[in-house]
């Protein structure tokens, strides 16, 4: 079989190609790649911004020396403005813009950049627009009446106005992006007509230019009163209401203080170099005074927000990790009660059948595997124990175990538990009932059975010779000597409950003893003395801790003493019962 042949592909990336996309990589500043404005939306709002405008104002400056420039109108400037008039603008404007770089230095990495790096912006234009006209050939022309019209500084103000503009949405709780276009395509608009205004040469454009810029104007003042007025209300922010009121105030009559100084200019009433001087100051308290003093001390009111939004931002994460905190827990709680339920179950089938081999109904077992069922039936019973104590933890931290209190005569549930006990004491051991026969005390008698094996267990698991001792009297009785630690309810501190409230019952052994720096945590949950001790003794530190809390449930106080090699003393304290006789425990 003849096989197709395969048509090799031409090169994807030809020279030409190549060539074309090296040239297109010069040009990522006007032709974006996909991947320039991810890297874009890194930097903060005013550096973009900032960048923009100034592009735009050299663009602008390009155009207009080559569309509105004239060789009488330099000689003209000249002659009526000198060059060094300008030298106050460059070292004012020129001053606080250093200052405000110094302070953008300082805040690189703070939420206050954009409020800083705006206010430089618009002290930086004025500056280069000065140097502009005292050492370059500015764009300039001549008006219809001869006079001298500074196309330079248009420009300066297209680009200045708009940074103002966007100051205000700073400070404003509702502006939106859409709004602060509108806004700037207004002011493009003023200064548009304003500018033809007085370069026209009919008289029937210039009144409708004159028109156009007048009413322009207002959406602009509508703009800034709305900003203002926002911030003002905003309960955030750290600047004084009189003085955000100044501020406005301040704008509006700058606003008409360049509105009345082009008038003026217009019908030729001042000279130009009157015109110079005010313009000069409407410039310094606009874009100094204001932009510095008053709007940057506006804008702490942005980071205060900023502020406020990221401790609520944290406070609804530490809720939410709360919250799923909690449900893992009862997760965790449902899943240890439903597996211990059903480990349960399969648990005592494997006892039932051993007990049922044992019992001959298989018929005679041989020695060895007796033997191996003994084994497996006493395994299954500490399995059993285990999970016991583990679905009672788990109802105990749920609040849901339920006690049934009654009198119970403390020396017969004593008595009971050592008969089960006597199995696992060494028999070099011996077990001693003290209790008081008439002594009784008020608990449930199952849950108190488990407390009392729970304690004698551990007595006879770490006694090999001498006495296990299980006294009782009533009142509370701490022991003295450092070696001691406890839990418990609060109930039973000593003369905490008028003393003959409680009744004391105490499991003294002459085991191995705790290290002392051990008997802190000995009460917490799987807590033994070492690993050692688990290995050889078996268990799980589960005991202890069921006992606190069954102890705690009945309103009494666990504590032990002991000390290494010289045995321990396990008490806790129950609520006394009535004695045989009728009277009080007490």
């Amino acid at each position: 079989a003849r096989q197709p042949q395969q048509r090799k592909r031409p090169p994807r990336h030809g020279a030409a190609q190549v060539a074309r996309r090296s040239a297109l990589s010069l040009m990522l500043p006007v032709l974006p790649r996909p991947a320039l404005p991810r890297a874009l939306a890194r930097w903060p709002m005013a550096a973009l911004w900032i960048m923009t405008a100034s592009v735009s104002y050299f663009a602008l400056t390009a155009c207009a020396w080559l569309f509105f420039n004239s060789r009488d109108a330099h000689a003209t400037l000249r002659a009526q403005v000198s060059s060094s008039f300008f030298d106050r603008s460059i070292f004012v404007f020129a001053t606080a813009t250093v200052i405000d770089v110094l302070n953008a230095l300082f805040e690189l990495k703070t939420s206050k950049l954009d409020s800083i790096l705006l206010p430089t912006f618009i002290k930086a234009l004025p500056t280069a627009t000065s140097v502009l006209l005292r050492y370059w050939s500015p764009a300039v022309v001549l008006s219809k009446w001869g006079r001298v019209v500074i196309v330079q500084r248009y420009v300066c103000w297209m680009h200045t106005t708009p940074t103002i503009l966007v100051c205000i949405r700073l400070i404003s709780t509702s502006i939106t992006k859409a709004e602060l276009f509108e806004a700037v395509v207004w002011n493009e608009v003023m200064l548009v007509t304003g500018l033809l205004a007085l370069v026209l040469p009919t008289a029937l454009a210039t009144t409708a230019c004159f028109a156009v810029t007048h009413l322009a104007l207002l959406p602009v003042l509508a703009y800034m009163y709305r900003g203002f007025t926002e911030a003002i209300a905003n309960p955030q922010m750290h600047t004084p209401k009189p003085v955000m009121w100044l501020s406005f105030c301040v704008f509006v009559a700058l606003w008409a203080a360049f509105g009345a100084v082009w008038d003026l200019a217009l019908f030729d009433v001042i000279s130009p170099l009157t015109e110079e001087r005010l313009y000069q100051a409407c410039d310094f308290a606009a874009k100094v005074l204001c932009s510095s003093t008053l709007m940057l001390r506006s804008f702490k009111g942005v980071d205060a927000r900023r502020v406020a939004a990221m401790r609520a931002i944290e406070e609804g994460a530490k809720q939410r990790a709360a919250a799923e905190l909690d449900d893992l827990l009862e997760r965790k709680r449902m899943f240890i009660a439903n597996v211990s339920h059903e480990l349960r179950t399969p648990l005592h089938g494997i006892m039932g059948i051993t007990e049922s081999l044992l019992g001959g109904s298989c018929g005679s077992l041989m020695p060895d595997v007796r033997h191996q069922m003994y084994i497996i039936r006493t395994s299954g019973a500490r399995l059993l124990t285990l999970l016991n104590d583990i679905i009672d933890l788990n109802s105990l931290s749920q609040q849901t175990l339920t006690l049934s209190q009654e009198d119970v005569a403390l020396s017969v549930v004593v008595q009971d538990v050592m008969d089960l006990t006597m199995a696992q004491v060494s028999p070099r051991v011996d077990l001693v009932n003290a209790v008081p026969p008439g002594l009784r005390v008020r608990a449930d008698a199952m849950r108190l059975l488990q407390v009392l094996n729970s304690l004698l267990s551990n007595a006879a698991k770490f006694t090999h010779e001498g006495v296990i001792r299980v006294d009782a009297e009533p009142g509370v009785a701490h022991p003295p000597g450092g070696g001691m630690a406890g839990m418990g309810s609060g109930q039973g501190s000593s003369g905490g409950v008028g003393g003959g409230g409680m009744v004391t019952v105490m499991v003294r052994d002459t085991g191995i003893g705790i290290p002392a720096s051990k008997l802190p945590a000995l009460f917490e949950p799987f807590e033994q003395s070492d690993m050692g001790t688990s290995r050889r003794y078996g268990g799980c530190g589960l005991g202890l801790s069921l006992v606190t809390e069954l102890v705690r449930a009945h309103g009494g106080e666990v504590w032990v003493e002991s000390s290494e090699g010289c045995g321990s003393t396990f008490a806790f304290t129950l609520p006394s019962g009535l004695l045989e006789g009728g009277g009080d425990g007490a």
